[in-house]
């Protein structure tokens, strides 16, 4: 793979799922912490987890000090919401629990 290669659709929509599946595992499967992780690299959201490990992830998600992340985990949220609607008749697809506890990266693993 090389930086590169990004200008071809196929190549990029890979690299993208890929790496949104390795923050999903880092991140242990919390959806918005992995989307805030795309758009702001996961050693910011790192950053941020140790400074606030006591909020829930409601709390985490409005104090991110982005606004552009912020409102990109939103957008993205929004829409897997719209579209999941749209796809299953009706039925949101979407089980984001905002009140959760923010999880501890897994320092274990390497996501390049």
């Amino acid at each position: 793979f090389e930086p590169s290669q990004l200008d071809i659709p196929t190549i990029n929509i890979t690299f993208g799922s890929w790496y949104l599946s390795r923050l999903l595992t880092y991140y242990r499967g919390n959806l918005p912490l992995a989307i805030a992780a795309y758009n702001a690299g996961p050693t910011a959201i790192d950053r941020w987890l140790e400074r606030n490990s006591s909020m829930n992830l409601d709390e985490f998600l409005e104090d991110v000090p982005f606004d552009q992340t912020r409102k990109y985990v939103a957008t993205v949220l929004i829409n897997m919401e719209i579209y999941s609607r749209f796809y299953s008749n009706g039925i949101s697809g979407v089980d984001v629990d905002l009140s959760a506890v923010l999880p501890t990266p897994r320092k274990d693993l390497e996501i390049f």
